[in-house]
C-alpha cells in the first residue's frame, strides 16, 4: 500500500496559527484603545496639563501613528517647556523622519530639562549626530552614554558605525566585537547596514558575522 499524504493536519496548525494570530492583534488593539481611552479621559479633565498629551502621543507612536504623535508631542511642550520627556519623544519622531537637526535640538532640550543622567538620551543624540554627519560629536555623546551605561550593546554599535564612517577600521571592529560580547543580537540589521560597509569585507569583520549564525 503506497504512503497517503494528508493535508488535514497542516489545515489543523494553519487554523490555530491564525486564531492564535487574531487574538495577539485583538489583544493588542484593546490595550490600545484602553491606553489611548484612558489617556484622553485625563486630557479632557486636565487639559492645561502637559502629561496627558505626552502619554497620548506614546499610545500613538507604539501605532506608528508618527504625526499624531508630534502632535501631542508638541501641545506637551507648549505646556511645559521645560518637560524632558516630551522633548526626547519628539526627537524619536525627527529620528524617524530622518530630521537630524530637528532630532538634535530636541534631545539637546531634554538634557537641558533635566534629562541629564539618561544615557538613553545621549545614545539618540549620538545616532543623530552620527545620521548628520557630525561624527565627532556623535562619539562624544556615545561615550557619555558609556560612562552612564558601560555594557551597552547599542552604544558599542554605534560606535562601531561611526568609526567605519570614519574609515578607521581597526577601532570600528574592536566596538563592534564590544557590541557582541555585550549581547548585540540583531545580526539582520548588521548585515543590511550601510555604516558598516567599509568594514564588511575586512576578515575580522567576517568572523564576527560568523560566529552570529
Amino acid at each position: 500500500m503506497g504512503y497517503r499524504f494528508s493535508l488535514l493536519p497542516i489545515a489543523y496548525c494553519l487554523f490555530f496559527i491564525l486564531f492564535f494570530l487574531s487574538i495577539l492583534t485583538y489583544s493588542r488593539n484593546l490595550i490600545w484603545t484602553d491606553q489611548f481611552t484612558l489617556w484622553s479621559d485625563t486630557q479632557k479633565k486636565s487639559p492645561n496639563k502637559a502629561r496627558p498629551y505626552n502619554d497620548i502621543g506614546n499610545v500613538y507612536l507604539l501605532q506608528n501613528k508618527f504625526g499624531e504623535a508630534m502632535e501631542m508631542y508638541q501641545k506637551a511642550i507648549s505646556l511645559m517647556p521645560d518637560f524632558y520627556e516630551a522633548h526626547y519623544n519628539l526627537g524619536i519622531i525627527y529620528s524617524r523622519y530622518g530630521m537630524w537637526s530637528g532630532a538634535i535640538k530636541e534631545f539637546r532640550n531634554a538634557l537641558d530639562s533635566g534629562g541629564g543622567g539618561e544615557y538613553r538620551i545621549h545614545y539618540r543624540l549620538g545616532d543623530a549626530f552620527a545620521g548628520k554627519g557630525m561624527f565627532e560629536d556623535a562619539i562624544k555623546e556615545y561615550s557619555n552614554a558609556l560612562m552612564l551605561r558601560p555594557d551597552d550593546a547599542d552604544v558599542y554599535y554605534g560606535l562601531a558605525r561611526v568609526y567605519s564612517l570614519k574609515m578607521e577600521k581597526d577601532i570600528a571592529i574592536d566596538y563592534l566585537a564590544k557590541a557582541i560580547k555585550n549581547g548585540f543580537q540583531d545580526y539582520e540589521i548588521m548585515s543590511t547596514d550601510k555604516g558598516l560597509d567599509n568594514i564588511r569585507n575586512d576578515k575580522r569583520y567576517k568572523a564576527i558575522a560568523a560566529g552570529k549564525r
